[in-house]
């Protein structure tokens, strides 16, 4: 038994998922981080947010697949040891396992973000309960996803907000995160995520550019909340 539009739904998603796929798959640094990452032994891991966004606005606009793209988000979760020294074990660990990957990969244990977060971005968060609920919670609805291979070599997907947004080029606040109080201190990490370098090398082309003033994103974002 199904109900009405569940079987639309579902083959909506799974053509997402593939478009998803064969984008990313045109990134040689993505493709080559996902073959790898299984060797870090991590705890429910995905790469995240800005690297998968980019990729596919990259190829929205027909730039080069690693354009514009500041450093690759791999997250994990690990509860079991909250200490700074677990965290940087792994990430010198990853080190050696993506070396000569030339990209910038951050590796991070979401289980432990609260212990730092209101001192990078003045205000307190609740403890992560899994990477999924951190990934729901990114700035951006359109960096929120996570993409990863599985044991078995699947290709899995986690966008708890869709792909709307992600594919129609929109960069739409989080509300999870994002509210009045804190709509300072986001703006200035959506900031960062939308711009891109400078050293771009499709400058000059008239196309929508990932830059946005911080008076006026605060001003968006603030409408988006009170809509």
């Amino acid at each position: 038994m199904s109900f009405a539009g569940t079987d639309e739904i579902l083959s909506t998603r799974i053509e997402a998922v593939k478009r998803l796929r064969r984008i990313l798959e045109q990134n040689p640094f993505i493709t080559e981080i996902l073959v790898r990452a299984d060797r870090l032994d991590a705890s429910n891991w995905y790469l995240a947010a800005g690297c998968i966004s980019q990729t596919v606005w990259n190829d929205s606009h027909e730039f080069p697949s690693t354009a514009n793209i500041k450093d690759y988000d791999l997250v994990y979760f690990d509860e079991s040891d909250l200490s700074y020294e677990r965290e940087n074990f792994m990430i010198e660990k990853s080190l050696e396992i993506f070396s000569g990957i030339p990209v910038e990969i951050e590796v991070r244990n979401e289980a432990r973000v609260h212990l730092w977060y209101k001192d990078h971005f003045g205000y307190t968060i609740e403890p992560y309960r899994s990477v999924e609920n951190a990934i729901a919670s990114f700035p951006c609805t359109a960096t929120s996803i996570g993409a990863k291979y599985d044991e078995k070599g699947e290709f899995l997907v986690y966008s708890p907000f869709g792909f709307e947004d992600l594919f129609s080029l929109i960069t739409r606040p989080n509300k999870r995160q994002v509210t009045e109080e804190n709509l300072h201190g986001e703006s200035k990490s959506l900031e960062k995520t939308l711009a891109p370098s400078q050293s771009d090398p499709m400058a000059g082309r008239k196309v929508k550019r990932w830059t946005c003033p911080k008076d006026i994103l605060d001003l968006m974002i603030a409408a988006d909340l009170a809509g």
